[in-house]
């Protein structure tokens, strides 16, 4: 009983360290007066990872000192992606 806890244990554990592998994260990169690019990676590194299919730029204005949401542009992930990273060299 003790061995099979133990190996459910490792295994439990092993998943634990391997999902942030697979995590998908939330990039985005720009100001409210430029527009914010905002665009998906499946991996820990905006720049580094794949982006996802889909990104939008969200466009404000700014009402009373408050930024206000007006709309946003649908554009590649990969565009996004090259938006908001620098060449690599």
């Amino acid at each position: 009983m003790k061995s099979k806890f133990f190996l459910t244990l490792l295994f439990t554990l092993l998943l634990a360290n391997l999902m942030p592998a697979f995590a998908t994260i939330n990039c985005e990169c720009g100001t409210h007066d430029s527009g914010i690019t905002a665009y998906t990676v499946d991996a820990q590194d905006c720049c580094k990872g794949t982006p996802g299919a889909v990104a939008f730029v969200h466009h404000y204005r700014l009402v009373n000192g408050v930024y206000e949401h007006t709309g946003q542009t649908q554009i590649l992930g990969s565009q996004a992606q090259s938006t908001c990273c620098p060449p690599q060299q």
